[in-house]
Parts: C-alpha cells; structure tokens; sequence
C-alpha cells in the first residue's frame, strides 16, 4: 500500500514538471508567435527580403532645336553585404583593381557592421561586366551591382554655367540642373525580393516591383551654336585684353528667350574636378558691377521721356563740372565746348550726362531707374539671381546726384541691365528674360511651359524712337564703332567703369569695359551684352567689349537667318 502511494506520489509531481514545462513552452510560443511576432517577422524579413532601390532615370536638357544638352547615360553601382562576405582580405584584393581604389579601403568597406555597402558608385558598364566576371569565376558571394544612370554632357562645356550639374545622387546643384530638378528627377522605384543567404533570388520566391518613373525632358531657349560662338568670342576677348573675365548674354528683346548665357573662365561638367566655384559661378546673373557709360542710356532716356530735351538741343559743357565739392571731368582731356543732346551720349561725356542728370534731378532720376527696374530682380528661370542697389534717395550725399547719371554709385547685374536695355528695343516695354520653352514626359506630352507674363512699360514709344536715332549713331559716329556689323544698323552704347575698391574709392587700373547693343535697330531679333572685367592691354569698352559684340551679333543674326536690312 504505501509503496502504491509512493509510485502514485512520484507519478504527480513528475505530472507537475510536465504541466509547468508545458506551460513554459507555450508561454514561450505564445510570447515568440504573438507578442513578439510582429519584431521576429521583421527580423526574418530582413534577412530573407531585399529591397533595392530603383533610380528614375534623370530627364534630358535640350537646346531649342532639339539638340541634347545634358542626357543621361547607363552606368552601374557596385556594392557589398558585409555579412556574406567570407573572406574580406581575398575579396578586396580582387576586386579593388578593377574599381581603382586602394585595397585597404575595400576591405575596410567589406569589414563594415552595415548590412549594405557602396563600394564604387556608377563605373563604366564595361567595367561592371569584368567585374561580374571576376566575382563568378572566384566564387566570391555579397557583391551586388545595381543599374544606374549618370549625367553625360555631349557638348563638354557648352552652356555649362546656365545648365549646371547633379550630385551622385541625380540631385541638382546648380543652374537649370537645380532650378527645374522637380522635373528632371523623376521619382525613384522600389524592387522587392526574397534570397538565399548567399544573396542570390529565389526562384519563385516572393517579388515586388514599383518601377521608376522617368524624368521629364526640358527644352530651353538656348541656342547650342549661337552658345559656341559666345564662349568661344568671350574667350577670345579675355585673353586678348588679358582680363579675368567676361561675360555675354544673347537675348531675343522682343518676348525675353535667352539664346546665350556664358561667362569666361569656364568649366566642362564632365570632369568632377574641374568644378571649381568661380568657374561654376554664372556670373550674366550673380555678379553686380557699376555699369559706367551704358547708364547714360537710362539717363538720356529719362530726359527725353520728360521733355526736357530734343536730340538736336545744344548745351555748353565746360572740360569739368563740380557737383557737391567732387569735380568730374571727361574719359580724354577736351576743351569746353557746345554738344548736342545727342553727341553727349554719342561720345559718351560724363559732364553732359551730370549736366542732364542735374536737369532731371533726384526724384526724377530715382523714378526712372524703378521704371527701368534697373535695380530689381528680373526672375529670370536660374537660381542665385543677385539684384543691383542704389541708395535709397533719402540716403543720397551732395556728390550722388553727380555720380549716377553716368553710372557711378549704383549696381546691376548683366541680366538686369540687358532687360532694362531690352525695353528700348522692345517699344518701351520690359521683357522677361527666360530659359524654358517647355518640359515634356517619356511620351512627348507637354507637362510644363513658358507662360508669358505682363511686361512692364518704362517709357513711350516715342522716346523709344528717338533714343534708337541716338543709339544708332553712338556705333556710326561716336564710341561704338567697332560694334558696328556688315549689313545691319546697330543701336548700342559703350561703357568703361572703374571698379570699387573695398571700403571708399575706387582701385587704380581696375575697370569693366562693356558694350549693350540691340539689331537691326529698325526691328530688333538680338539685344547682346559683352563685358570684359579687368582688362589690362587695353581698357574702354568700345575697344574691348564691341569687337566681341559684333562677332557676335553677325554670326546671330546669319544663323537665325535675319535678313540684311
């Protein structure tokens, strides 16, 4: 009996271990299948899924006729999975030569806590394909490859200032690149995969596919070869003069399209190294200068637009003027003598333009330069636009009234002086100076275009008239001779300014030589600006700046096949 009681004792608590061990495991279970399942299948999906990012491919930037600008090329992305790999050192050494890179820096990579790794950021799809090569007859497991594309600039550095460029990543940094990179970018796809622990797909296993979408393309007004000959004539012209640089803007007056935006020294986009950030600058829009001479246009024009003078009215200029204890005189020695209204901004004098300046007075004078929004933003379509300055009227010292009428005191950009130039070309209307025709998807269907906005009027038609009669002859008969271009009429204006030195005053030998001319003068198609900073052999605008004009302007006007008149 007792030895029943013991056997039946024995068989209980061995019934409690079962029960509690039972309720172990299923507590466990409980705790791996429900409570943490959500973590664990993660976990599992982690190791047994792979997600592969897709690129959009980045949309094409075209010139006007359709030529490629910027395109897209393929390349391929190498990269590893640490945690597959076997043999770092081995692995390194062969694969490092074909990236070329040190093999201390792979291995490192391959040694790395990361699940994924870029070894080598689209190479050359040759490249990629030894590679593979390299990978399957050494057996080596945990090097992938993904299919990208990567930026290719046909035309090296044509345009490359107004184009811009991308990052690795297809982001846009600069130029047309990052102000339209909403539309070239496209939006990037996701593949989803199950593979095996070697990293290779498994036949039938699970995969999703959210392919890319493509970029759109963007057709710009630019020109490709009115384009090439601009940098190849800025060129010129800066290292004839030995300047440090220059810059010319091409531009229909009429309705604002840019057909050429360059700037010297240049860079080529296809070489990463050579990016430096005064070459990438554009200046035609970043730059503020004091425009010198080319302000007695706006000057002279404001004048006629009041009245307050004829073309044929004759003043009696002195060699000097003194206006608030600063004396100004003339580019070359003269004797006092009578000038025309005309004559003074044919041969460009600084005391006709103080004289006609002191006419007009301050508030006049303050409202034409808002009128010819010579000082405002023209928002042109490229980022980093800067904008000029004049003080304001109430900050103005006894001497100012003196210093801008002839383009002393105030600031401009290229792009903000040619558009204000433009308006004379343009029936007295300010155009709106742009680079987009239209965007377009993979299908050619138009999803963004250029739509025209108000333009802005300075001043009349009728003064518009007389200030071309002027222009015209400022090329025939005064300064801007060598402007002057073979079977057309040229309306334009010469200007030579000193540059500000940090602080007060102005630096000694430093000037700006430029040259804003519109064609043919009668019906206008090009309004160009030419500015050549700190030339040094030479130093007046209508030397340094109006040669480069006129080539220019003729090769233009040929190409856009503009008729002689």
């Amino acid at each position: 009996m007792k030895t029943l009681q013991r056997t039946d004792k024995r068989i209980l608590i061995l019934l409690v271990i079962l029960l509690i061990g039972l309720s172990t495991v299923t507590i466990r279970l409980f705790f791996l299948q429900v409570a943490r399942a959500a973590d664990y299948r993660r976990i599992a999906d982690m190791q047994r899924l792979e997600t592969v990012d897709l690129p959009a491919r980045r949309g094409a930037i075209l010139d006007r006729n359709g030529e490629v600008l910027v395109d897209s090329r393929e390349a391929e992305t190498v990269y590893a999975t640490p945690y597959q790999i076997k043999d770092a050192k081995r692995t390194a050494e062969k694969v490092a030569p074909l990236l070329s890179l040190p093999p201390a820096k792979v291995e490192k990579l391959l040694r790395s806590k990361s699940g994924f790794v870029y070894l080598a950021r689209k190479i050359d799809p040759q490249v990629a394909m030894r590679l593979r090569k390299v990978t399957r007859d050494e057996k080596i497991d945990g090097v992938g490859f993904i299919r990208e594309t990567k930026r290719y600039y046909p035309f090296d550095s044509i345009g490359s200032q107004v184009i811009g460029f991308s990052d690795i990543d297809d982001k846009g940094l600069t130029g047309i690149e990052l102000y339209y990179d909403s539309l070239l970018k496209g939006k990037p796809g996701k593949l989803l995969a199950e593979r095996d622990p070697q990293g290779h797909e498994i036949p039938g296993g699970l995969t999703q596919l959210e392919p890319p979408v493509d970029g759109h393309s963007v057709r710009l007004t630019i020109d490709k070869d009115i384009q090439y000959k601009a940098q190849v004539e800025i060129q010129n012209a800066v290292k004839e003069f030995k300047a440090s640089a220059g810059t010319v803007i091409v531009m229909n007056p009429k309705n604002g399209e840019v057909y050429a935006m360059a700037s010297a020294p240049t860079f080529n986009p296809n070489d990463d190294s050579a990016a430096k950030p005064e070459l990438v600058r554009n200046r035609a829009i970043t730059d503020m200068y004091e425009p010198g001479s080319t302000m007695k246009v706006f000057t002279a024009s404001a004048a006629l637009e009041e009245r307050l003078f004829s073309a044929d009215n004759t003043l009696y200029l002195p060699s000097h003027i003194e206006v608030g204890g600063r004396v100004i005189g003339e580019a070359h020695e003269r004797e006092a003598r009578a000038f025309t209204f005309s004559e003074i901004i044919q041969e460009s004098s600084n005391v006709g333009a103080v004289t006609i300046g002191l006419k007009l007075g301050k508030s006049k004078l303050c409202k034409y330069v808002d009128r010819f929004e010579l000082t405002k933003s023209t928002l042109v379509d490229l980022p980093g636009e800067a904008v000029g300055y004049m003080p304001p009227a109430e900050d103005w010292s006894a001497s100012t009234i003196g210093n801008i009428p002839f383009g002393q005191g105030i600031t401009v950009t290229p792009i903000g002086i040619l558009r204000s130039f433009s308006s004379i070309a343009n029936d007295g209307l300010l155009p709106n100076p742009h680079l987009l025709i239209e965007a377009t998807d993979k299908n050619g269907k138009v999803v963004k275009e250029y739509r025209p906005k108000p333009e802005k009027r300075a001043i009349s038609p009728d003064t518009v008239g007389r200030m071309r009669d002027i222009l015209e002859k400022v090329v025939t008969d005064g300064t801007g001779g060598r402007a002057a271009v073979n079977g057309y009429r040229v309306a334009g204006k010469t200007g030579t300014a000193q540059k500000p030195k940090p602080g007060m005053g102005y630096a000694s030998g430093a000037y700006i030589g430029s040259f804003l001319g519109y064609l043919p003068s009668r019906d206008p198609q090009i309004a160009v600006i030419v500015i050549i900073d700190e030339p040094t052999t030479a130093i007046y605008g209508g030397v340094v700046a109006a040669p480069a004009f006129s080539r220019i302007a003729e090769y233009s006007l040929r190409h856009l096949r503009v008729p002689p008149q």
